[in-house]
């Protein structure tokens, strides 16, 4: 699978060697001449091996030219291939953050619709027999959305319904957590679906990464897929302090909310949402500088 298939075309340019070498063997024409019959012998090993060297460096000429163009293609591994696994179904856990920071705008487009885009794309790698479990995180709890099943359309149903909530992702627990219920799985693989929120990967330090080194999650590959903007610059709401404490029962109370942009863009029109339980949430949007709370 090629990322950009039309820089296929430029294996064409491997003929290009080629036909230079035809071209410059046209424009000589051996002339015999006298003297040169005594040399005849001299040349003849020469000779012998002349053709071969030609031809080898000609065919790493061609052969630099046609691995360039594959690699301006950008190649790509599919979610179905493995090592060693010819024949074996994959189970294929792909885990889907749904936290607030999912909401985030950028280009018209929230990083939740490219984080559906990215988990259809490796839904669509699979081969047929292949498995896929499908797990929803950031909604206040590990979600088990579908359980692992060779019916992908309905997955792919999942995935589209998927929406962001107003929680937190821790994702070093939700990856353990999908491969743990993947372990029974003889053939498994874990993708995350997500961006760089630092929250989020705070927890994935030097065991988490050991682990999955040389631990007993090490048999079972990891791929993250990171979707939107480089950089882990977010909004956060660092506190809620009331105006007049405590609240009573049936009485109107107001909340200084302390919200802060870690990012260096501007954000604009930023939805902030305070409930308490039982009642209608309060939507208030704020527009926040880069950098400032």
């Amino acid at each position: 699978m090629f990322l950009n298939p039309i820089m296929l075309a430029g294996i064409a340019g491997a003929a290009a060697p080629l036909a230079l070498h035809w071209l410059s063997r046209s424009r000589h024409r051996a002339v015999e001449w006298g003297a040169m019959m005594f040399l005849a012998g001299a040349g003849e090993r020469r000779r012998d091996r002349g053709p071969i060297k030609q031809w080898t460096i000609l065919v790493i000429r061609m052969a630099c030219i046609a691995l360039l163009a594959m690699a301006l293609a950008r190649p790509m591994v599919s979610p179905g291939w493995r090592w060693g696994s010819a024949g074996r179904p994959l189970t294929a856990g792909i885990v889907v953050d749904c936290s607030a920071s999912m909401s985030l705008m950028e280009n018209g487009r929230s990083r939740m619709d490219l984080a559906r885009e990215a988990a259809l794309g490796v839904l669509g790698g699979l081969k047929p027999g292949d498995r896929a479990a499908l797990f929803a995180v950031g909604t206040g709890r590990f979600t088990v959305e579908s359980a692992p099943t060779t019916d992908l359309q309905s997955v792919a149903g999942r995935i589209a319904n998927l929406r962001a909530s107003r929680g937190e992702t821790d994702a070093a627990r939700a990856i353990e957590r999908a491969a743990r219920l993947l372990a029974s799985e003889p053939e498994r693989a874990i993708y995350f679906v997500g961006d760089d929120q630092a929250s989020a990967w705070a927890g994935a330090g030097g065991s988490f990464a050991s682990a999955w080194r040389n631990g007993s999650e090490a048999t079972t590959p990891l791929t993250v897929i990171r979707v939107g903007g480089a950089g882990t610059g977010g909004v956060a709401i660092e506190g809620l302090t009331a105006e007049r404490s405590p609240f009573l029962a049936g009485r109107n109370g107001e909340m200084r909310v302390r919200v802060h942009n870690y990012g260096d863009l501007a954000r604009v029109d930023v939805p902030v949402t305070v409930g308490v339980d039982g009642q209608s949430p309060t939507v208030e949007r704020v527009t926040l500088a880069g950098g400032v709370v």
